[in-house]
């Protein structure tokens, strides 16, 4: 009756009924066979649905033959399954923790599990994203700073009169434009400002030499003629 029930599916009270006719006589090593058959089987029919219960019907089956290969290679089954459900967990908690623009907490959670599990190739690759996205955050806050500083500067040289202090403009102006060598918005800024250094210089240039005035003009000296001798 026990191997009908197990043919059919019904491990849990076909292991009922060898479990106890083998409780009847332990010396019986056909029936903690089946037993053990039969707890493998339901294992292994429970890997996909609830691995949980399959590994405490491992741990029966070790229980009553911890030398049982098929034991082990279901036991190394449930412990794939166990670390994929890990990983699923932490890489939806992570793009949680992402979507909700906490990076920083994401790849807090990602590297747990990296601890765990090192070589979990959706764990690396994800870890990778979120860094890089932690880098492009650190650059547009940056920017976003610098904009700021580009701005003021602007500010200050469309009203400064002054050559030295518009010198010290152009000079806040390029330290930002050489960071950010690519973007229009610091190189125009940059031209600008250069421009308007340049023509209030020249407009505030000394006259080098002063032109002559009539009255200091000097007089030619008269031709001296000398008489035929």
């Amino acid at each position: 009756q026990a191997r009908d029930l197990s043919a059919k599916g019904q491990f849990d009270e076909a292991a009922r009924l060898f479990r106890q006719a083998y409780q009847n006589d332990e010396r019986d090593l056909a029936v903690r066979g089946l037993l053990v058959d039969t707890l493998v089987q339901h294992a292994r029919s429970l890997l996909d649905s609830d691995w949980k219960r399959a590994g405490e019907l491992v741990q029966s089956t070790v229980e009553l033959d911890s030398a049982n290969s098929q034991a082990r290679s279901v036991a190394a089954l449930i412990a794939d399954r166990k670390r994929d459900e890990a990983i699923d967990q932490c890489i939806n908690r992570a793009r949680q923790l992402q979507s909700g623009g906490d990076l920083g907490g994401a790849l807090a959670a990602l590297e747990q599990a990296l601890a765990l599990y090192p070589t979990a190739t959706r764990l690396v690759q994800l870890r990778a994203t979120l860094q890089r996205g932690i880098a492009d955050s650190g650059r547009t806050q940056s920017r976003r700073v610098d904009l700021e500083k580009l701005k003021r500067f602007e500010e200050q040289a469309q009203t400064e009169q002054d050559p030295n202090l518009q010198r010290e403009i152009l000079a806040g102006v390029r330290g930002l434009a050489a960071k950010y060598l690519d973007d229009p918005d610091f190189q125009t800024a940059l031209i600008a400002i250069e421009k308007r250094y340049v023509d209030l210089s020249r407009s505030t240039l000394p006259l080098t030499a002063a032109s002559p005035k009539a009255s200091d003009a000097v007089p030619l000296a008269a031709p001296t003629l000398h008489p035929r001798l």
